[in-house]
Protein backbone atom coordinates (compact mmCIF):
# COMPACT_ATOMS: atom_id res chain seq x y z
CA UNK A 1 0.00 0.00 0.00
CA UNK A 2 1.05 3.94 -0.43
CA UNK A 3 0.92 6.10 2.47
CA UNK A 4 -2.56 7.52 1.55
CA UNK A 5 -4.14 3.86 1.64
CA UNK A 6 -2.24 3.22 5.03
CA UNK A 7 -3.37 5.81 6.63
CA UNK A 8 -6.97 5.23 5.48
CA UNK A 9 -6.88 1.29 6.40
CA UNK A 10 -5.61 2.05 9.45
CA UNK A 11 -8.42 4.95 10.29
CA UNK A 12 -10.69 2.61 9.35
CA UNK A 13 -9.67 0.46 12.50
CA UNK A 14 -12.40 1.49 15.46
CA UNK A 15 -10.41 3.15 18.24
CA UNK A 16 -12.89 2.55 20.49
CA UNK A 17 -13.42 -1.07 20.24
CA UNK A 18 -13.42 -3.73 23.31
CA UNK A 19 -9.50 -4.36 24.07
CA UNK A 20 -8.20 -7.40 22.83
CA UNK A 21 -6.68 -9.95 25.15
CA UNK A 22 -2.45 -9.11 26.24
CA UNK A 23 -1.68 -12.27 24.58
CA UNK A 24 -2.79 -10.74 21.45
CA UNK A 25 -0.38 -7.89 21.04
CA UNK A 26 2.45 -10.46 22.63
CA UNK A 27 1.28 -12.72 19.72
CA UNK A 28 2.09 -9.44 16.65
CA UNK A 29 5.25 -8.52 18.58
CA UNK A 30 6.73 -12.07 18.43
CA UNK A 31 6.01 -12.13 14.82
CA UNK A 32 7.87 -8.83 14.42
CA UNK A 33 10.93 -10.25 16.51
CA UNK A 34 10.29 -7.55 19.84
CA UNK A 35 11.73 -4.93 18.60
CA UNK A 36 10.54 -3.70 21.88
CA UNK A 37 13.39 -5.16 24.13
CA UNK A 38 15.85 -3.03 22.65
CA UNK A 39 15.74 0.03 24.07
CA UNK A 40 15.24 1.92 27.45
CA UNK A 41 11.84 2.29 27.86
CA UNK A 42 10.55 5.15 30.05
CA UNK A 43 6.53 4.43 30.52
CA UNK A 44 4.16 7.47 31.32
CA UNK A 45 0.43 7.11 31.96
CA UNK A 46 -2.01 9.56 33.73
CA UNK A 47 -5.15 11.02 33.13
CA UNK A 48 -3.69 14.61 32.18
CA UNK A 49 -0.43 15.94 31.61
CA UNK A 50 0.95 12.47 29.41
CA UNK A 51 1.93 14.15 26.58
CA UNK A 52 3.43 17.08 28.01
CA UNK A 53 5.91 15.29 30.31
CA UNK A 54 6.85 12.88 27.52
CA UNK A 55 7.42 16.22 25.88
CA UNK A 56 9.63 17.53 28.39
CA UNK A 57 11.93 14.48 28.80
CA UNK A 58 12.19 13.99 24.83
CA UNK A 59 13.55 17.99 25.35
CA UNK A 60 15.91 17.24 28.11
CA UNK A 61 17.03 13.96 25.75
CA UNK A 62 17.56 15.54 22.45
CA UNK A 63 19.85 18.87 24.99
CA UNK A 64 22.01 15.75 26.12
CA UNK A 65 22.18 14.24 22.58
CA UNK A 66 20.91 11.48 23.43
CA UNK A 67 18.85 9.85 21.03
CA UNK A 68 14.92 9.03 21.26
CA UNK A 69 11.83 7.98 19.81
CA UNK A 70 8.37 8.73 21.56
CA UNK A 71 5.00 7.91 21.20
CA UNK A 72 1.81 9.88 21.95
CA UNK A 73 -1.76 9.81 20.98
CA UNK A 74 -3.85 11.70 19.82
CA UNK A 75 -2.38 13.29 16.91
CA UNK A 76 -4.29 16.82 16.13
CA UNK A 77 -4.00 16.92 12.61
CA UNK A 78 -1.78 14.21 10.20
CA UNK A 79 -1.26 10.52 12.30
CA UNK A 80 2.16 10.61 11.69
CA UNK A 81 2.72 13.35 14.64
CA UNK A 82 2.24 10.16 17.14
CA UNK A 83 5.70 9.01 15.97
CA UNK A 84 8.99 11.34 16.77
CA UNK A 85 12.91 10.80 16.53
CA UNK A 86 15.05 13.11 18.13
CA UNK A 87 12.00 15.76 18.24
CA UNK A 88 11.21 15.18 14.37
CA UNK A 89 7.96 13.59 12.95
CA UNK A 90 8.66 10.87 10.88
CA UNK A 91 8.21 10.85 7.31
CA UNK A 92 5.57 9.45 5.04
CA UNK A 93 8.20 7.03 3.90
CA UNK A 94 9.18 5.99 7.95
CA UNK A 95 5.09 5.46 8.13
CA UNK A 96 4.50 3.40 5.22
CA UNK A 97 8.01 1.06 5.81
CA UNK A 98 6.78 0.59 9.65
CA UNK A 99 2.54 -0.42 8.41
CA UNK A 100 4.03 -2.49 5.61
CA UNK A 101 6.20 -4.80 8.10
CA UNK A 102 3.22 -4.62 10.72
CA UNK A 103 0.57 -5.58 8.14
CA UNK A 104 2.34 -8.64 7.07
CA UNK A 105 3.19 -9.76 10.73
CA UNK A 106 -1.28 -8.85 11.20
CA UNK A 107 -2.04 -11.36 8.53
CA UNK A 108 0.38 -14.29 9.77
CA UNK A 109 -1.40 -13.80 13.66
CA UNK A 110 -4.69 -13.70 12.33
CA UNK A 111 -4.26 -16.99 10.31
CA UNK A 112 -2.89 -18.51 14.07
CA UNK A 113 -6.43 -17.53 15.71
CA UNK A 114 -5.28 -14.62 17.32
CA UNK A 115 -7.39 -11.22 16.73
CA UNK A 116 -7.02 -8.49 14.18
CA UNK A 117 -5.15 -5.83 16.38
CA UNK A 118 -7.27 -2.57 17.97
CA UNK A 119 -6.52 1.18 16.43
CA UNK A 120 -4.14 1.67 19.32
CA UNK A 121 -2.36 -1.57 19.38
CA UNK A 122 -1.34 -1.10 15.44
CA UNK A 123 0.11 1.81 15.82
CA UNK A 124 1.53 1.09 19.05
CA UNK A 125 3.34 -2.08 17.32
CA UNK A 126 4.34 0.10 14.62
CA UNK A 127 5.95 2.73 17.03
CA UNK A 128 8.16 -0.28 17.80
CA UNK A 129 9.36 -1.09 14.50
CA UNK A 130 10.07 2.35 13.92
CA UNK A 131 12.21 2.97 16.83
CA UNK A 132 14.21 -0.31 16.17
CA UNK A 133 14.92 0.63 13.16
CA UNK A 134 16.06 4.16 13.99
CA UNK A 135 18.38 2.55 16.91
CA UNK A 136 17.13 4.95 19.53
CA UNK A 137 18.64 4.50 22.63
CA UNK A 138 15.32 5.97 24.49
CA UNK A 139 11.64 5.15 24.12
CA UNK A 140 9.20 7.45 25.41
CA UNK A 141 6.11 5.38 25.79
CA UNK A 142 2.78 7.20 26.33
CA UNK A 143 -0.08 4.71 27.33
CA UNK A 144 -3.49 4.89 25.07
CA UNK A 145 -6.01 4.58 27.30
CA UNK A 146 -5.69 3.83 31.27
CA UNK A 147 -2.35 0.93 31.99
CA UNK A 148 -3.06 -2.14 33.47
CA UNK A 149 -4.86 -3.18 30.23
CA UNK A 150 -3.14 -1.23 27.87
CA UNK A 151 -1.31 -2.66 24.62
CA UNK A 152 1.83 -0.55 25.66
CA UNK A 153 1.68 -2.21 29.44
CA UNK A 154 3.24 -5.29 27.27
CA UNK A 155 6.59 -3.78 27.97
CA UNK A 156 8.18 -5.79 30.65
CA UNK A 157 10.97 -3.96 31.98
CA UNK A 158 10.91 -0.45 31.40
CA UNK A 159 13.55 1.64 33.61
CA UNK A 160 11.13 4.23 34.36
CA UNK A 161 7.05 4.30 35.25
CA UNK A 162 5.45 7.64 35.66
CA UNK A 163 1.76 8.39 36.51
CA UNK A 164 0.82 11.96 35.94
CA UNK A 165 -2.60 13.75 37.25
CA UNK A 166 -5.50 11.31 37.66
CA UNK A 167 -9.00 12.61 37.47
CA UNK A 168 -12.32 11.14 36.05
CA UNK A 169 -12.33 10.46 32.30
CA UNK A 170 -13.48 7.57 30.25
CA UNK A 171 -15.29 6.28 33.05
CA UNK A 172 -17.26 4.30 31.25
CA UNK A 173 -13.94 2.20 30.64
CA UNK A 174 -12.00 2.62 33.70
CA UNK A 175 -14.11 2.97 36.19
CA UNK A 176 -16.72 5.89 38.04
CA UNK A 177 -14.25 6.82 40.93
CA UNK A 178 -10.92 8.54 41.55
CA UNK A 179 -9.42 5.41 43.38
CA UNK A 180 -10.52 2.96 40.44
CA UNK A 181 -8.96 4.80 38.13
CA UNK A 182 -6.21 5.44 39.89
CA UNK A 183 -5.74 1.87 39.91
CA UNK A 184 -5.48 1.08 36.50
CA UNK A 185 -2.97 4.06 36.06
CA UNK A 186 -1.05 2.26 38.40
CA UNK A 187 -0.88 -1.26 36.50
CA UNK A 188 2.37 0.49 34.54
CA UNK A 189 3.91 0.37 37.65
CA UNK A 190 6.88 -2.87 37.30
CA UNK A 191 8.59 -4.97 39.73
CA UNK A 192 11.36 -2.87 41.07
CA UNK A 193 11.03 -0.25 38.65
CA UNK A 194 11.68 3.34 39.90
CA UNK A 195 7.95 5.40 39.84
CA UNK A 196 7.62 9.27 39.61
CA UNK A 197 3.92 10.25 40.44
CA UNK A 198 1.55 13.39 41.34
CA UNK A 199 1.00 13.02 44.84
CA UNK A 200 -0.99 16.08 45.58
CA UNK A 201 -3.90 14.06 45.60
CA UNK A 202 -4.57 11.75 48.70
CA UNK A 203 -7.03 9.21 47.56
CA UNK A 204 -4.78 8.55 44.32
CA UNK A 205 -1.60 8.65 46.42
CA UNK A 206 -2.85 5.81 48.43
CA UNK A 207 -3.38 3.76 45.36
CA UNK A 208 -0.15 4.36 43.40
CA UNK A 209 1.78 3.71 46.97
CA UNK A 210 -0.22 0.32 47.50
CA UNK A 211 0.57 -1.20 44.43
CA UNK A 212 4.22 0.30 44.53
CA UNK A 213 4.36 -1.37 47.71
CA UNK A 214 3.58 -4.71 46.27
CA UNK A 215 5.67 -4.65 42.92
CA UNK A 216 9.00 -3.21 45.75
CA UNK A 217 9.13 -0.13 43.28
CA UNK A 218 10.83 2.85 44.93
CA UNK A 219 8.53 5.87 44.91
CA UNK A 220 9.15 9.53 43.92
CA UNK A 221 6.65 11.76 44.92
CA UNK A 222 5.23 15.19 43.50
CA UNK A 223 3.85 16.97 46.81
CA UNK A 224 1.82 19.80 47.85
CA UNK A 225 4.67 21.16 50.29
CA UNK A 226 1.45 23.43 52.06
CA UNK A 227 0.23 20.06 52.91
CA UNK A 228 2.65 17.93 53.83
CA UNK A 229 5.00 17.83 56.76
CA UNK A 230 7.29 14.58 55.57
CA UNK A 231 10.36 15.61 53.60
CA UNK A 232 12.59 12.71 52.66
CA UNK A 233 15.42 12.27 49.46
CA UNK A 234 12.00 10.93 47.62
CA UNK A 235 10.03 13.97 47.88
CA UNK A 236 10.05 16.91 44.95
CA UNK A 237 7.89 19.86 44.98
CA UNK A 238 7.97 23.56 43.08
CA UNK A 239 7.54 27.10 43.88
CA UNK A 240 5.88 29.79 41.36
CA UNK A 241 8.41 32.76 41.04
CA UNK A 242 7.24 34.90 38.39
CA UNK A 243 3.90 34.41 35.37
CA UNK A 244 4.17 36.27 32.30
CA UNK A 245 2.57 35.85 28.76
CA UNK A 246 5.68 34.39 27.50
CA UNK A 247 6.92 32.56 30.59
CA UNK A 248 6.96 30.76 33.56
CA UNK A 249 9.66 30.38 36.30
CA UNK A 250 9.66 28.56 39.19
CA UNK A 251 11.97 26.72 41.80
CA UNK A 252 11.77 23.08 41.70
CA UNK A 253 13.06 21.67 45.03
CA UNK A 254 14.05 17.90 45.66
CA UNK A 255 15.05 15.99 48.72
CA UNK A 256 16.72 18.00 51.76
CA UNK A 257 18.03 20.72 49.98
CA UNK A 258 18.21 20.54 46.43
CA UNK A 259 16.69 23.74 44.32
CA UNK A 260 16.85 24.19 40.70
CA UNK A 261 15.31 27.92 38.94
CA UNK A 262 13.76 26.76 36.68
CA UNK A 263 12.17 28.98 33.16
CA UNK A 264 9.69 27.68 31.03
CA UNK A 265 8.65 28.72 27.59
CA UNK A 266 4.76 27.57 28.09
CA UNK A 267 2.39 29.78 29.81
CA UNK A 268 -0.20 26.56 31.00
CA UNK A 269 0.16 26.88 35.15
CA UNK A 270 0.10 23.15 34.43
CA UNK A 271 2.99 22.77 32.62
CA UNK A 272 5.22 23.46 35.88
CA UNK A 273 4.19 20.63 37.42
CA UNK A 274 4.36 18.45 34.30
CA UNK A 275 7.51 19.80 33.68
CA UNK A 276 8.43 18.84 38.13
CA UNK A 277 7.83 14.96 36.69
CA UNK A 278 9.99 15.40 33.55
CA UNK A 279 12.69 16.89 35.94
CA UNK A 280 12.59 14.17 38.30
CA UNK A 281 12.39 11.78 35.94
CA UNK A 282 16.00 12.60 34.06
CA UNK A 283 17.48 13.01 37.45
CA UNK A 284 16.83 9.04 38.06
CA UNK A 285 19.03 8.73 34.94
CA UNK A 286 21.71 8.53 37.16
CA UNK A 287 24.01 6.63 34.61
CA UNK A 288 23.72 9.46 32.64
CA UNK A 289 25.04 11.90 34.08
CA UNK A 290 22.77 14.90 33.09
CA UNK A 291 23.73 18.50 33.85
CA UNK A 292 21.73 20.63 35.11
CA UNK A 293 22.52 23.04 32.14
CA UNK A 294 21.00 20.16 30.10
CA UNK A 295 17.75 20.26 32.11
CA UNK A 296 17.35 23.74 32.07
CA UNK A 297 17.74 24.38 28.63
CA UNK A 298 15.51 21.52 27.73
CA UNK A 299 12.85 22.41 30.01
CA UNK A 300 13.10 25.94 28.07
CA UNK A 301 13.02 24.69 24.74
CA UNK A 302 10.33 22.04 25.04
CA UNK A 303 7.13 22.64 23.16
CA UNK A 304 4.06 20.60 22.84
CA UNK A 305 0.91 21.64 20.77
CA UNK A 306 -2.75 22.68 21.70
CA UNK A 307 -1.40 22.58 25.43
CA UNK A 308 -1.94 26.25 26.17
CA UNK A 309 -0.20 26.85 22.75
CA UNK A 310 0.46 30.36 21.33
CA UNK A 311 -0.47 30.06 17.96
CA UNK A 312 -0.93 33.47 16.69
CA UNK A 313 0.21 36.63 18.73
CA UNK A 314 -2.40 36.45 21.72
CA UNK A 315 -4.49 33.59 21.03
CA UNK A 316 -4.04 30.36 22.83
CA UNK A 317 -5.33 26.46 21.72
CA UNK A 318 -5.33 24.87 25.04
CA UNK A 319 -6.81 20.63 24.55
CA UNK A 320 -8.51 20.73 28.24
CA UNK A 321 -11.52 18.10 27.43
CA UNK A 322 -12.26 16.93 31.28
CA UNK A 323 -12.66 18.48 34.84
CA UNK A 324 -9.07 18.38 35.61
CA UNK A 325 -7.96 19.82 32.45
CA UNK A 326 -10.40 22.87 32.88
CA UNK A 327 -9.57 23.51 36.45
CA UNK A 328 -5.82 23.99 35.14
CA UNK A 329 -7.26 26.10 31.85
CA UNK A 330 -8.68 28.22 34.99
CA UNK A 331 -5.90 28.37 37.01
CA UNK A 332 -3.94 30.03 33.89
CA UNK A 333 -6.36 32.55 32.45
CA UNK A 334 -6.94 34.07 35.54
CA UNK A 335 -3.33 35.39 35.22
CA UNK A 336 -4.50 37.29 33.07
CA UNK A 337 -7.24 39.49 34.67
CA UNK A 338 -6.80 42.65 33.35
CA UNK A 339 -7.15 41.73 29.35
CA UNK A 340 -10.37 41.68 27.64
CA UNK A 341 -11.51 37.72 26.92
CA UNK A 342 -13.17 35.80 24.30
CA UNK A 343 -13.81 32.46 23.93
CA UNK A 344 -14.23 29.51 21.68
CA UNK A 345 -15.69 26.38 23.17
CA UNK A 346 -16.40 23.10 21.97
CA UNK A 347 -16.66 19.42 22.87
CA UNK A 348 -17.94 15.80 22.20
CA UNK A 349 -20.63 13.81 23.96
CA UNK A 350 -18.95 11.72 26.55
CA UNK A 351 -17.06 14.24 28.18
CA UNK A 352 -18.75 16.30 31.13
CA UNK A 353 -19.29 19.64 29.41
CA UNK A 354 -21.92 20.66 31.22
CA UNK A 355 -19.74 20.62 34.00
CA UNK A 356 -16.72 21.78 32.12
CA UNK A 357 -19.05 24.77 30.99
CA UNK A 358 -20.36 25.12 35.02
CA UNK A 359 -16.75 25.83 36.02
CA UNK A 360 -15.50 28.34 33.05
CA UNK A 361 -18.90 30.50 33.94
CA UNK A 362 -18.39 30.37 37.63
CA UNK A 363 -14.73 30.92 37.51
CA UNK A 364 -13.89 33.28 34.56
CA UNK A 365 -15.57 36.02 32.83
CA UNK A 366 -15.17 36.43 29.05
CA UNK A 367 -16.61 39.55 27.35
CA UNK A 368 -17.51 37.57 24.39
CA UNK A 369 -18.26 33.34 23.75
CA UNK A 370 -18.50 31.59 20.65
CA UNK A 371 -19.19 27.85 20.88
CA UNK A 372 -19.33 25.82 17.33
CA UNK A 373 -19.80 22.24 16.29
CA UNK A 374 -16.76 20.10 15.79
CA UNK A 375 -16.12 17.86 12.93
CA UNK A 376 -16.95 14.70 14.53
CA UNK A 377 -19.86 12.20 14.75
CA UNK A 378 -19.87 12.72 18.69
CA UNK A 379 -19.51 16.15 18.97
CA UNK A 380 -22.36 17.78 21.03
CA UNK A 381 -24.97 20.00 19.44
CA UNK A 382 -24.73 23.75 18.49
CA UNK A 383 -27.63 24.40 20.70
CA UNK A 384 -27.28 22.47 23.37
CA UNK A 385 -23.80 24.28 23.79
CA UNK A 386 -25.21 27.46 23.72
CA UNK A 387 -27.91 27.12 25.42
CA UNK A 388 -25.34 25.49 28.59
CA UNK A 389 -23.67 28.75 28.45
CA UNK A 390 -26.40 31.15 28.12
CA UNK A 391 -28.29 29.72 31.37
CA UNK A 392 -24.98 30.63 33.31
CA UNK A 393 -23.78 33.86 31.67
CA UNK A 394 -24.28 37.34 30.98
CA UNK A 395 -22.12 37.19 28.11
CA UNK A 396 -22.90 37.38 24.82
CA UNK A 397 -22.71 33.79 23.09
CA UNK A 398 -22.56 33.46 19.66
CA UNK A 399 -23.30 30.19 17.92
CA UNK A 400 -21.38 29.03 14.39
CA UNK A 401 -21.92 26.09 13.51
CA UNK A 402 -18.21 25.48 11.51
CA UNK A 403 -15.02 25.87 13.12
CA UNK A 404 -13.38 27.56 10.01
CA UNK A 405 -15.89 30.43 10.66
CA UNK A 406 -16.40 30.19 14.40
CA UNK A 407 -12.26 30.71 14.82
CA UNK A 408 -12.56 33.76 11.82
CA UNK A 409 -15.68 35.28 14.54
CA UNK A 410 -13.20 34.74 17.90
CA UNK A 411 -10.24 36.59 15.84
CA UNK A 412 -12.68 39.11 14.82
CA UNK A 413 -13.91 39.71 18.34
CA UNK A 414 -10.17 39.51 20.16
CA UNK A 415 -8.99 42.83 19.20
CA UNK A 416 -5.70 43.81 18.80
CA UNK A 417 -5.29 44.27 23.23
CA UNK A 418 -7.40 41.56 23.99
CA UNK A 419 -6.76 37.56 24.34
CA UNK A 420 -8.72 34.68 22.59
CA UNK A 421 -8.88 31.11 24.21
CA UNK A 422 -9.93 28.11 22.57
CA UNK A 423 -10.41 25.64 24.72
CA UNK A 424 -12.48 22.02 25.28
CA UNK A 425 -11.75 19.27 23.22
CA UNK A 426 -8.58 18.23 21.28
CA UNK A 427 -10.43 17.97 18.05
CA UNK A 428 -10.91 21.84 18.46
CA UNK A 429 -7.40 22.24 18.62
CA UNK A 430 -6.79 19.99 15.57
CA UNK A 431 -9.08 21.82 13.31
CA UNK A 432 -7.94 25.07 14.48
CA UNK A 433 -4.54 23.75 14.09
CA UNK A 434 -5.23 22.72 10.36
CA UNK A 435 -6.83 25.59 9.42
CA UNK A 436 -3.93 27.95 10.42
CA UNK A 437 -1.38 25.93 8.19
CA UNK A 438 -3.61 25.90 5.25
CA UNK A 439 -3.94 29.90 5.69
CA UNK A 440 0.15 29.70 6.10
CA UNK A 441 0.46 27.40 3.60
CA UNK A 442 -1.75 29.86 1.09
CA UNK A 443 1.15 32.57 1.76
CA UNK A 444 4.04 30.92 0.05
Amino acid sequence: MNYEEAVTYILNVPKFTKKNPVENIKALMTELNNPQRNTKVIHVAGTNGKGSVCAFIESILNESKKTNGMFTSPHLVKINERFRINGVVISDENFTDAFDQVIKAVDKIIKKGYSHPTFFEFLFAMSMVIFEKENVEFVILETGLGGRLDATNMIENPILTIITTVDLDHTEILGDTIEKIAFEKAGIIKPNVPVIFDGTNLEVNQIIEEVARKNEAKCYKLIDKENYTRIDDTNFWYELLEFNDKNIDFLFKYGYDGCIRVSLGMIGEYQVKNSSLAIKAVQLLEEEKFNERVILEGVKKATWPGRMEMLLPNVYLDGAHNENGIAEFIKTVKHFPNHKKVLLFSAVMEKSYTKMIQEICNELQFDQIVVTLLSNKRAVPLKVLQAEFEARTKSVVYAIDNVKEAFEKTLHLKTEEGIAFCVGSLYLVGEITEIVRRIEHDKF
